[in-house]
């Protein structure tokens, strides 16, 4: 995994669209393949993180062109298990941890106020996910989902405050 992180920091943008669609699309299946089942969930967790990790850096590239329902994507398919739910939020955090933080990351300033614009416009996805969980889920882990709800809030405000 850590060969296939270089890559798309390095050289992800010589690749063509149908090309960075087909790679996303198999890394996405892996990790829902992988989340979806209770067993592999619990036992594969170093690679469910690892492949965490590049579906963001990959969003990060495309969000914004090539992949612009990201979003709206994970919210929707956060609704359909409960393992899924979490791991999408997982993701969602990692992204906005990724925005807040461009400083210690390799986004510039252009690319994280490109991408906090996006993320405000898609604010009503997560926020909606977030009201789904709370009213319909009796065992995921509340108390990870207000931290992270305070963190997409804090993130909310910053990009209020900040653009």
């Amino acid at each position: 995994m850590g060969i296939l992180e270089t890559f798309i920091k390095q050289k992800w943008n010589l690749l063509n669209q149908n090309d960075k669609n087909s790679l996303r699309n198999f890394l996405v299946d892996i990790l829902i393949y992988n989340v979806n089942d209770d067993k592999l969930f619990a036992q594969n967790s170093f690679l469910i993180n690892k492949l965490n990790n590049v579906i963001v850096l990959i969003a990060k590239n495309e969000w914004t062109t090539g992949w612009p329902n990201f979003i709206s994507e994970l919210c929707t398919s956060g609704k359909t298990s409960q393992n899924l739910c979490e791991n999408n939020m997982k993701l969602l955090q990692l992204l906005s941890e990724e925005i807040n933080e461009f400083w210690k990351s390799s986004l510039t300033t252009k690319k994280a106020i490109e991408l906090k614009s996006k993320m405000q416009n898609e604010f009503e996805h997560v926020y909606s996910l977030c009201q789904f969980i709370f009213s319909n889920s009796q065992s995921v882990n509340k108390v990870s989902l207000v931290f992270l709800y305070r963190d997409l809030y804090l993130f909310l405000l910053k990009i209020l405050f900040l653009l």
